[in-house]
């Protein structure tokens, strides 16, 4: 059977998504993998393309120019290639996938929902089977086994504080890497899982359906609560926060009220060290163990690890801030990290990648570009077809989606450092785009209006 252009995000997503344990098992330098990836996708494109020529390119040549001219002005001025693994890996597979969706006739609601749900399958399906590993105490085994000195490694340092208190891991124990081998990774796909399974059972998508949805989101659920780390329970708040304000907009005054008992509550939980001791607690001080790695380490001894906490997320804050302009607009660039001898914490992975790297300018692009593309798309309309009605929950749930991969990047950045959470996460801006490209198309239809190209290249549900 032919394989669809329009299906090869999702395929592309699933090889992506084996990368990190191949490259960790047979020492494959993982600098190669993104570029690597980005040609295959493109070159895929345009082997099924009937004229042959590259979509990227032709439909998107402004916005390609564009990054080629900022990306000029990094490498004359000696900073890399900085912009591309600032997010402009994100952009460019967001725009080649957005095409492969729409050659022929488009992908069907159908296909998109199956697609991504076999994705979030595979992850759970993963973790499941490492917390198995790790119950049976053979983590090392896995640390073991995935330990390239060039490329990813397994984590045994991964928290697990729900894991710990209800005794389901030993204390020894690390918390979960999942196929991707990242930090706070496992948390985070494991919430996006349960937001999906959870968003296409119950948002009304008509006859569209996953097969054993219940099981699915109580699975991810499952997962979610070992996995749970600080960035993954904000990510899970806000979640919360943007459905009831912005997608619901329904029962307010309770919402508030159940936020605040849950704010109240973790934080006596959190203060009594309870949870999330390795970062918030006034009574664990920091010893000299703890900042080998910082040039002013001695000064720290003694504080909170709160203070520590605060020391280490805002520090690159600082280096930025005493930059000269031009390096404060367009980056240091990669060099400098390299040459450096000030230790520079990258647990503000966003400052760090984009701002400081890459630069303001690029930041302030990124981030516009983002929440135009996903911001007006989180809202329902209140009145239209049932496949209007389809598309659009469909898009609302990718923007939620986008946008949290967005927020996890105000910790560690695998969203932008980790090649498969990299497609993932451009998968999810293009259905984003594709989606309100059908809803906006049926809306036409329905309305009887010339609205120009808005249905070019994929056909009416």
């Amino acid at each position: 059977m032919k394989l669809k252009t329009s299906n090869l995000p999702f395929v592309l997503v699933f090889i992506s998504s084996l990368i990190p344990m191949a490259c960790s098992l047979f020492n494959i330098p993982s600098i190669v993998t993104t570029p690597g990836l980005i040609f295959a996708a493109w070159g895929l494109s345009c082997l099924s393309l009937r004229d042959g020529r590259a979509v990227i390119l032709s439909k998107h040549s402004a916005w390609a120019a564009f990054l080629a001219f900022l990306l000029l002005i990094n490498i004359v001025t000696d900073r890399g290639f900085v912009i591309l693994a600032a997010g402009g890996y994100i952009l460019i597979f967001t725009f080649i996938f957005y095409d492969q969706l729409l050659t022929g006739v488009g992908a069907s609601a159908q296909t998109i929902v199956s697609g991504i749900s076999f994705l979030y399958k595979f992850y759970i399906m993963g973790m499941l089977v490492e917390t198995v590993v790790i119950v049976l105490g053979k983590q090392p085994l896995l640390a073991e086994l995935f330990n390239s000195v060039s490329s990813w490694k397994y984590k045994t340092y991964n928290p697990a504080d729900v894991a710990h208190l209800i005794g389901l891991f030993s204390w020894e124990a690390g918390g979960l890497n999942s196929v991707l081998l990242g930090s706070q990774i496992a948390g985070m796909l494991s919430l996006f899982a349960f937001i999906w399974f959870i968003g296409t059972k119950y948002s009304g998508l008509g006859e569209i359906k996953v097969e054993r949805s219940k099981l699915w989101s109580a699975l991810s659920f499952a997962v979610l609560l070992i996995a749970l780390n600080n960035t993954v329970f904000m990510m899970l708040v806000l979640a919360v926060i943007i459905y009831y304000l912005f997608i619901k907009q329904k029962q307010k005054l309770m919402f508030l009220i159940v936020m605040g008992l849950l704010f109240v509550s973790l934080y006596f939980l959190a203060a009594q060290g309870v949870l999330f001791g390795r970062t918030f607690s006034a009574d664990n001080l920091v010893s000299a163990n703890d900042v080998r790695g910082f040039s002013n380490g001695k000064e720290l001894v003694g504080a909170t690890r709160t203070e520590l906490s605060l020391y280490i997320y805002f520090q690159p804050v600082l280096i930025w801030l005493s930059q000269d302009w031009l390096s404060k607009m367009i980056g240091v660039g990669a060099q400098y990290f390299r040459t450096t001898a000030l230790d520079i914490p990258t647990d503000f992975g966003f400052f760090v990648d984009v701002v400081l790297k890459a630069g303001l300018i690029w930041a302030i692009i990124f981030v516009v570009t983002l929440l135009v593309i996903c911001v007006p798309s989180l809202k329902l309309p209140k009145s239209g077809s049932a496949a209007q009605q389809q598309w659009a929950r469909l898009r609302s749930i990718n923007a939620l989606i986008s946008l949290l991969w967005l927020f996890s990047t105000l910790h560690y950045n695998q969203a932008m450092q980790n090649p498969p959470a990299i497609m993932l996460f451009a998968l999810h801006l293009a259905l984003v785009l594709y989606c309100d490209r059908r809803y906006r198309s049926l809306a036409c239809n329905h309305e009887g209006k010339n609205c120009g190209q808005a249905g070019e290249g994929v056909r009416a549900i």
